[in-house]
């Protein structure tokens, strides 16, 4: 225990320093910013060492130019994994919602099964994905993985080249790239083997399509006549005008590779670009979707 000042009873001479006057000389220098109602300070996360970003610190939202200098850096493990973040997104947000913190070596999401169940949710499969925690060369690694979820699981993509049997996800639709070859036409009256060949069915055989992603006789096919095609929710300036309101004006731009391959480009949008994938490495930060719910991955 600890007296009135701080001084151990069990250890007499150590007085033990409380970590709310370490934040309250914290938010005096500057360093970090105290929080709206007054008590304990907040800060950014710092990112980690192999993170893809800026350096952040515990100056929180203030210039580097204008913080006070860092008296020093606040304690991190360098022998355990780093703790990722996994949020739960509350709906209709992208920076909140439920957060849960991966200390094991697996986590597995799921209806019915798992160690997060969203039984709410009848698009989730009973155990729809699971995230494993990989150690490489004193180094550590999460992946994303879908474990044959019946509606598959999406990652929230800045851009990606489009593959055989691919979907991509825009808006509330889900589609794929089909590239077919020429095809033959009906066999002609003569003997002699000769086929008839339909002008206007050929031209649509050789053209590249996007195609919506389901069986349903109305569902949507747009040719792509060009070598960039703009995605949009717009009548005017975009080549394929989806009626969705989660997509944006200016959505998604398709491009034609010197490789032949097409690649797919997110516009600023909030909704942004998905793509199914049976696994993937996760970085930090990203974002992915299981069902209707879509979570956000961070290492802290």
């Amino acid at each position: 225990m600890a007296g009135p000042n701080g001084e151990s009873d069990d250890n007499p001479g150590t007085v033990l320093e409380s970590v709310s006057d370490i934040v309250r000389t914290l938010t005096e220098k500057g360093l970090i910013k105290a929080s709206p109602s007054g008590g304990s300070a907040s800060s950014a996360r710092p990112a980690p060492s192999d993170a893809r970003s800026e350096p952040q610190s515990i100056r929180g939202n203030i210039p580097a130019n204008q913080a006070a200098p860092l008296p020093g850096q606040l304690y991190r493990p360098i022998v355990r994994p780093p703790t990722p973040v996994l949020t739960v997104l509350d709906d209709g947000l992208i920076d909140r919602g439920q957060e849960i913190r991966l200390r094991g070596d697996s986590f597995i999401i799921g209806r019915t099964d798992g160690d997060l169940i969203l039984s709410h949710d009848s698009a989730i499969s009973g155990r729809h994905a699971k995230i494993t925690r990989i150690a490489s060369n004193g180094r550590f690694k999460w992946h994303l993985e879908d474990l044959g979820s019946a509606n598959g699981t999406f990652v929230l993509v800045r851009s990606v080249v489009l593959l055989p049997d691919m979907v991509v996800m825009l808006g509330g639709r889900q589609f794929r790239l089909e590239e077919p070859g020429l095809t033959s036409g009906a066999p002609a009256a003569e003997s002699d083997g000769t086929r008839l060949v339909n002008a206007s069915e050929v031209m649509s055989a050789v053209l590249p399509a996007l195609v919506e992603a389901n069986s349903a006789p109305g569902r949507l096919r747009f040719e792509i006549r060009g070598v960039e095609v703009v995605i949009g929710n717009s009548p005017n300036g975009v080549d394929i005008s989806l009626d969705d309101p989660l997509v944006s004006p200016r959505h998604a731009v398709l491009k034609r590779q010197a490789n032949g391959q097409w690649k797919l480009e997110c516009e600023k949008t909030p909704n942004g670009v998905w793509v199914r994938v049976p696994s993937v490495r996760l970085v930090s930060p990203c974002a992915f979707q299981c069902g209707e719910q879509r979570f956000r991955f961070e290492i802290t």
